[in-house]
């Protein structure tokens, strides 16, 4: 079953290019994972900017290859001084909307 994950990033006001270079830097590198469906950015300027990243994932093994990359180890370990709230992920589940 597919695991998607919702990322959002709260950059602080200084720190706002240097936050979308590292995100786009993730999608670059993860796009290309095996397992790896979708990994998508987005920015939002509603109030402050925010980044947040749509990802799908064919199951949760591709997941934990995906956070035992070098690259992923690199960005979670310094994008957080950048950020002005900790990072929130969220796991999300399918709901099942049958039609009649």
């Amino acid at each position: 079953m597919p695991v998607v994950v919702f990322a959002s990033f709260y950059p602080k006001e200084d720190k706002v290019q240097e936050v979308e270079a590292i995100l786009k830097g993730m999608v670059a590198n993860t796009r290309t994972e095996p397992g790896c469906r979708t990994y998508n950015l987005h920015r939002s300027d509603d109030g402050g900017t925010s980044f947040h990243i749509y990802e799908v994932y064919d199951g949760q093994a591709d997941v934990e290859h995906h956070r035992s990359m070098d690259y992923y180890k690199e960005y979670r370990a310094t994008i957080p001084d950048m950020l002005g709230k900790p990072i929130e992920v969220k796991i999300l589940d399918a709901v099942d909307v049958k039609t009649s």
